[in-house]
């Protein structure tokens, strides 16, 4: 039996990079590739390509992989010489990375809750099954209060306002119409 031989995704990744730069040397000129837009796309592509390589990486993939890490370094350089810009450059993206993984998992999760063992959100999986039972709820309650008698629902409207009065502890103080400066 022959073995199947594993393809190099980095070299296959590189080969397309190689396409991708002679398309755009024909299409913009040779002046293309000093640009700071080209060096920029060129780093994202080779930052990606380390990405996608970094699940089961074979010896040569490896090699590769800090080979593309260095190189991925060295267009970093030429993007932003100064060190703090490219510290701050670095925090940016990696704020941008984290908020577009929060969308992505706030979006495609489809409005998924998390689950507590505590608290009002406990047991429901998703906010639509929530939102309908707290529908429900509210429903019920509103019936419950429909069918009170209406000397009811006037003596908990009033209980209601005497204790939002009753609240406060000392009486409204008094202001002097002169603000605090005697009459002379």
């Amino acid at each position: 039996m022959a073995e199947k031989k594993k393809v190099n995704r980095i070299m296959e990744g590189l080969l397309d990079w190689t396409g991708k730069d002679n398309r755009l040397r024909e299409a913009f000129g040779n002046g293309v590739a000093n640009s700071r837009d080209y060096l920029g796309a060129k780093r994202d592509f080779f930052r990606d390509l380390y990405k996608t390589s970094a699940i089961n990486p074979t010896a040569e993939e490896k090699v590769m992989r800090t080979v593309l890490q260095g190189e991925i370094r060295k267009l970093e350089k030429r993007l932003y010489p100064n060190v703090a810009v490219r510290l701050v450059a670095k925090l940016g993206e990696g704020i941008k990375e984290w908020l577009q993984t929060s969308r992505r998992e706030l979006s495609g999760s489809g409005e998924m809750t998390v689950i507590r063992s505590k608290g009002k959100d406990a047991g429901y999986k998703n906010t639509a099954e929530k939102r309908t039972d707290l529908q429900e709820s509210q429903g019920q309650q509103n019936a419950v209060y429909r069918r009170q008698p209406i000397a009811m629902k006037k003596k908990k409207a009033d209980t209601e306002v005497s204790a939002k009065t009753s609240d406060t502890l000392l009486p409204k103080r008094r202001r002097n119409p002169n603000n605090g400066y005697g009459v002379h």
